[in-house]
């Protein structure tokens, strides 16, 4: 009778013999042939030799019976063997190490996000998760656990790193609850740390004057053009390098953000469909999401440097034997793309790399001796900061600076740097202060004070 939850469900006999050299028979001898599927639902089949051998010459037909005994053990050995295996399979990834699990999620998700949110998402696994409980089994994590692990890992890291590396954390294991690697979800009941709101440590008005005093010395050079668009547009580091000059109008006064540089492994841009430039562990993207991709409106005094910056760029060209394309980047190299990268000098050129010019402001802020509203050394990320505040104090409705800056809503914008600036809050107050003091100037009828001496329940 045939079970169909076994492997091995029937059994067939093929007799052979045993020759000496000299060709006579020694030992006849049988093989049990059990078929089955395999996991594609190929029939295959599996031979084994039995240990009786002979063959019947009666009626008794005994080594006939013997060889189908043995054969049904074999059968019900197989099969045992066979779901031995299965079980073991299927328990085999709960059994697993956190980090491998998440090593294998984050590879599932690579298809679906940018590499650099793949490139995010390793660092948090492997540091902020990792070294702290990546070598615990899956089936070991118990909130309690999580827990202790945020405890300890907020002594080492910010909380707002520890709080992504709780939400990519928890993302994983509610996966591997719906997979049935763990009974429950053990994020249940836990909250992510609670993340300070971000503070901007803005140029001050002396800062901005020092600076831009510097950019003015020699004010084509890429890293001045990079500065002085940070601080008129707002616009980020990644955005800036890859800003070509298609994308821009002198005209009008206007330029076009549409592709932006992000930061990834080369194995991760290998591994997913972007653009082939990337070098130094950055790749050509679209910008962060669907409103940073936006049309920026800039002063004249921006568009008399990228005028300079652009006929300079053309002079190159003609003296180096390139012809100028409007391909070329900004703040790149005339040098083509195909002569130094293998690309294709009809659409490419080398940009500034992102990390240099993050270099280069590093030590200009350090020279200036710049400290930021926040008493700090101003990152470059902090000029597109300063270009918010600074707007935003000089009268300029928040609405206008959002969609400058790519917000996906002014709640953002509102929430970050209405207060940032120090000196338009002093300004502020020093306005309220002077319309209070018009108003009691102006204020020339005479007050008279009521004495009342009653409850205010007698009548009176």
């Amino acid at each position: 009778m045939e079970r169909q939850q076994d492997k091995f469900t029937t059994c067939s006999f093929e007799p052979y013999e045993v020759r000496s050299k000299d060709g006579e028979t020694t030992v006849k001898k049988w093989r049990a042939v059990f078929p089955y599927k395999d996991e594609n639902g190929k029939w295959r089949k599996k031979s084994v030799t039995l240990k009786t051998t002979g063959r019947d010459k009666g009626r008794s037909k005994q080594v006939q019976k013997a060889i189908e005994a043995e054969a049904e053990a074999l059968r019900v050995q197989l099969n045992t063997e066979a779901k031995r295996v299965e079980i073991e399979a299927l328990e085999a990834p709960k059994r697993q190490t956190l980090s491998t699990y998440l090593a294998s999620y984050i590879e599932e998700r690579a298809i679906s996000v940018e590499p650099s949110t793949v490139d995010g998402y390793r660092h948090l696994a492997n540091n902020v998760i990792g070294a702290y409980i990546g070598d615990m089994e899956l089936q070991g994590m118990q909130p309690d656990v999580i827990a202790k692990w945020m405890r300890e890992a907020m002594g080492e890291y910010s909380a707002a790193s520890v709080r992504k590396a709780f939400v990519l954390l928890r993302a994983a294991l509610r996966q591997a609850c719906d997979r049935d690697l763990i009974p429950k979800d053990p994020t249940r009941g836990l909250k992510a740390p609670k993340q300070a709101a971000p503070v901007s440590n803005s140029l001050t008005e002396a800062d901005r004057g020092a600076v831009l005093a510097y950019v003015n010395i020699k004010p084509t050079l890429p890293t001045s053009v990079a500065i002085r668009m940070a601080l008129y547009t707002g616009m980020r580091r990644g955005e800036i390098c890859a800003l070509r000059w298609k994308n821009v109008d002198l005209e009008a006064l206007t330029l076009r953000v549409a592709e932006s540089f992000g930061k990834a492994s080369k194995k991760d841009v290998s591994d997913s469909i972007v653009s082939p430039l990337c070098f130094s562990g950055f790749y050509l993207k679209e910008p962060k999401n669907k409103s940073s991709i936006r049309t920026v409106y800039f002063p004249e005094d921006l568009a008399r440097v990228l005028r300079a910056r652009k006929a300079l760029m053309k002079a190159q060209c003609l003296e180096a034997g390139i012809s100028f394309s409007e391909n070329m980047y900004v703040l790149g190299d005339i040098k083509d793309y195909e002569t130094t990268r293998g690309g294709n000098a009809a659409s490419d050129y080398v940009p500034m790399h992102p990390h240099t010019l993050w270099v280069k402001w590093h030590s200009i802020a350090e020279d200036l001796e710049l400290v930021g509203t926040e008493g700090k050394i101003p990152a470059l990320h902090d000029l597109r900061h300063t270009f918010a505040t600074t707007a935003i104090a000089s009268g300029v409705d928040v609405k206008t600076v959002s969609s400058s800056m790519g917000h996906t809503d002014t709640a953002m914008t509102l929430n970050r740097y209405t207060s940032a600036d120090p000196d338009a809050q002093r300004r502020a107050a020093d306005k309220m202060g002077e319309v209070y003091g018009a108003c009691l100037e102006e204020a020339t009828t005479p007050v008279k004070i009521l004495e009342l001496d009653g409850t205010g329940t007698d009548g009176r």
